[in-house]
Parts: C-alpha cells; sequence; structure tokens
C-alpha cells in the first residue's frame, strides 16, 4: 500500500499542472489518496472470495457427483461378504453383550447361514454378487469432520457478507461527505472562487469511482451469496445421505431376521413333523413289546 501512494504521488509530480501546494492539487491528492486505500481493501475481497470458494469446491464435488444409488445397493453386499469371510470362532463373533461364546458354537445365525445337513433342510450359503463400486463405501462418503468443514465455512461466508454490507454502507457515508462537502459554506469560505470549480470536479470524479468500488463489492457480496447457498445446500445433501444409508442398512437387517425367522418357521415345522414320526414308531414299539416277550418266554 506504501509504494502504490508513492506511486501516484511520483506520477501526479512527474504530470506537472497546479502546483502541490495549492488547493485544488492539494484537495485532489488527498482524494486520490483516500481512494486508493479503499481500491486496495476492495481489491482484496477477490482472492478471498475466491479462496473461499476453492474451499466449498474441494467439499462438494462428493455430494453432487458420487454414486449413492449404487453405494446403497452395495451395503446388503457387503454385509453379506463380511458374514462369510468371519470364522465361526473368531472373537468378533465370541462375544456379544458382554458374555463369551465357545469357539466350537458359533452364532445361531451364522448356522443357519452356513451349509448345514442335520436331518433338517439344507441351508446353502449364498455367495454374494460383486460390488458395485470397488474400494468406495457409503460410510466414507459424509465424515464428521467434512461436517465441521462445511459448518466453519458457512460462518466465514457469513461474518464475510455480513463485512461487505458493513464496507458499502462506509463507501456511501463518504460519498455523501463529499457531496455536502464541496457544498458546505466553509468549504465556499475558504476555497477561493477561481479553483472551486476544479474542487468540485475532483470531488465528483472522486464520488463516481466510489460508485464502482460500491458495483464490485456488490459483485463479490453475490458470489459469497451463492457460496453460501451452495454450503446450505451440499450440508442438506450430506444429511439425506446419512439418512440414506440409515434406512438402507436398516431395511438389510430387517430383510435378513425374516430371512432367519422363515429358516427357523421351516426348521421348527420339521422338527415338529420328525418329532411326531418318533412319536408313532415308540407307540408301535409299545405295542409289539409284549408279545415279544412272550414269544420269548415261551418254551421251544
Amino acid at each position: 500500500m506504501r509504494k502504490r501512494l508513492e506511486s501516484t504521488t511520483e506520477e501526479s509530480i512527474k504530470k506537472g499542472g497546479a502546483p502541490l501546494h495549492s488547493v485544488h492539487a492539494s484537495f485532489a491528492q488527498t482524494l486520490t489518496d483516500h481512494l486508493l486505500i479503499m481500491q486496495w481493501c476492495v481489491e482484496n475481497w477477490e482472492s478471498y472470495a475466491e479462496g473461499l470458494e476453492h474451499k466449498y469446491a474441494s467439499l462438494s464435488g462428493v455430494a453432487d457427483h458420487a454414486p449413492v444409488d449404487d453405494l446403497a445397493e452395495d451395503i446388503a453386499i457387503i454385509k453379506q461378504r463380511e458374514k462369510m469371510e468371519i470364522p465361526p470362532g473368531s472373537p468378533a463373533r465370541q462375544q456379544t453383550g458382554g458374555l463369551a461364546k465357545s469357539p466350537e458354537s458359533p452364532g445361531f445365525v451364522r448356522r443357519l447361514s452356513m451349509k448345514v445337513t442335520t436331518g433338517f433342510s439344507t441351508v446353502t450359503q449364498v455367495e454374494p454378487p460383486p460390488r458395485r463400486v470397488e474400494h468406495l463405501r457409503i460410510e466414507d462418503l459424509v465424515q464428521f469432520d467434512k461436517l465441521q468443514l462445511l459448518s466453519s465455512l458457512a460462518k466465514s461466508l457469513g461474518e464475510a457478507i455480513s463485512a461487505i454490507t458493513q464496507n458499502q454502507r462506509v463507501l456511501a457515508q463518504i460519498k455523501e461527505y463529499y457531496r455536502e462537502l464541496v457544498n458546505s459554506e466553509g468549504f465556499k469560505r475558504y476555497v477561493p472562487k477561481s479553483t472551486m470549480k476544479l474542487c468540485k470536479q475532483a470531488a465528483s470524479g472522486f464520488v463516481m469511482k466510489i460508485g464502482r468500488l460500491e458495483d464490485d463489492l456488490a459483485n463479490y457480496e453475490g458470489n459469497l451469496k451463492a457460496i453460501l447457498h451452495g454450503v446450505e445446500r451440499t450440508e442438506t445433501m450430506y444429511n439425506g445421505i446419512l439418512q440414506y444409508q440409515s434406512m438402507r442398512t436398516a431395511k438389510y437387517f430387517a430383510e435378513s431376521s425374516e430371512k432367519s425367522t422363515e429358516i427357523m418357521k421351516g426348521w421348527t415345522q420339521e422338527m415338529h413333523e420328525k418329532t411326531m414320526s418318533m412319536h408313532v414308531i415308540t407307540v408301535f414299539t409299545l405295542i409289539f413289546l409284549p408279545g415279544t416277550f412272550v414269544a420269548v418266554s415261551l418254551p421251544f
């Protein structure tokens, strides 16, 4: 900023014209210095807005382009593969609710899903289909640190928009101040009539350039509001993904529970039928058993 002020002053001296100690030249140079400071402040908003936009772009890509439906379809496939890959006697299956299970007795659901032949119907473990999206899970899309970054970004955008609004208010006050200054009685009293017109022209040009700065600030404000709207939309998308993940996971466990219940019903029915068969065999055995004893006791 200092170099910019020095460079502008040197250019004014080289151009010649009225000496700097004259009223008009001093007034015009003062307005130029004020304008340089305001231009520098407004220019900084461009790089700051670009930085926030870059942060938003790095967080929004996943929510906008991730194959959420395919990843949701993979939930059941991944669960089935995990069930097949975990050995029956592994620690993960030996502890449930703080109670240890022996390695020789796998869980009931495991026994239902394994291929077993115990006199009842055989339940064959079916190989799950291939995943639609390899090397990525739906739970990897939304992580809490990303939500924290989005929240922090939204806060920074809100503060930036508020600061720009305040800057616009200050610029409007500066414009109004110099409009009133060149038309005030005190200014007319101390500024010679010969330079009054030049001073008013300098003030008019100054006010016009401030108007351009206000337009620039309005553009930056619009960009920041658009980014903020995008951040809010991305947060909604992330929350939607989390809800969708929970819904599909709950659906998988509900379907698995229903299948296990059907298997249990089938096994119970078969157990009932086989028990009835054993009862029939027992009854007939008891019927013929006395005759057998009589036949054995008779002399040959």
